[in-house]
Order: C-alpha cells, then structure tokens, then sequence
C-alpha cells in the first residue's frame, strides 16, 4: 500500500483485501451454519458427536467456531431445539410421556428436568394455562 501511486490505488488494494479475507471467512464457516441449520430442522434431535464430524472440524474447533455465532455450545443448542419442539408437539399427542418421547427425551424426568430449565415452570403447569406469561399459546 506504502507503494501505491494514489489513494484510489491504496483504496483498491484495501478493499480487494478486505473482500478476499471475508470470502475465506465465509467459506470457512458455512459447514457450521450446515450443522445448525440440520439441528434446528431435527428438532434437536442430533447429537453433539454426530454434528462436530459433519462440520469437519475437531470437536474443540467445532464448539469454539459454534459459541462464536450462536453465543452457546452445541449441547445447549441441541437442548433448546428439543425443548423448542416439545413447545410445537404439545396438543399433536395424547400425554406429555408420548410427547417427550417423540422429542428425544430418553425418559419424563429428562423432560421435566429440561422444560423446568428453560420455562421456569412444570410442563404439566405450563400447557394448563395456569402459568403467568403463556395466554399467547391461546391466539
């Protein structure tokens, strides 16, 4: 850039740079935005073992490049989607068993211990309508 004629030239240079490091960046990283799109699609149902090797990266290099876009490791991820599908099967199922089951749960307990986690309350409590917070399931 030093070496360049005119600051057209050093903004050329600069910018031809730029892109060429953005179009690695990109390049480098889709297998991941792959692998997340796959688990949000699966409902959480794949694992974390199944998804770093699908993204062709080490397992460390895969959480590390992972938590950078979506702020959260992949396990956590995983735990969300599933959850975020028990919301979606609740009312397709005759009883919470069948729909933790369908999700991925591996038992109720696992169920309840998740749905607790990220609403706060008890599933049975949430789809009553008794909990505070969830009248807009109800439009």
């Amino acid at each position: 850039m030093i070496l360049a004629k005119s600051h057209a030239d050093r903004y050329n240079i600069l910018k031809s740079f730029l892109e060429n490091r953005l179009l690695k960046s990109k390049q480098q990283h889709l297998p991941v935005f792959e692998v997340i799109r796959q688990v949000i699609e699966s409902g959480g149902a794949k694992k974390v073992q199944q998804v770093h090797s699908d993204a062709y990266l080490s397992i460390r290099q895969f959480e590390r490049v992972f938590r950078h876009y979506t702020g959260m490791t992949p396990k956590t991820f995983t735990r969300i989607s599933r959850f975020h599908m028990a919301l979606e099967q609740y009312g397709q199922h005759s009883s919470l068993t069948q729909v933790a089951y369908h999700c991925g749960y591996y038992d109720q307990s696992h169920f309840i211990h998740d749905f607790k986690e990220f609403s706060g309350l008890h599933p049975k409590t949430f789809f009553t309508g008794r909990a505070a917070g969830n009248s807009w399931r109800d439009t």
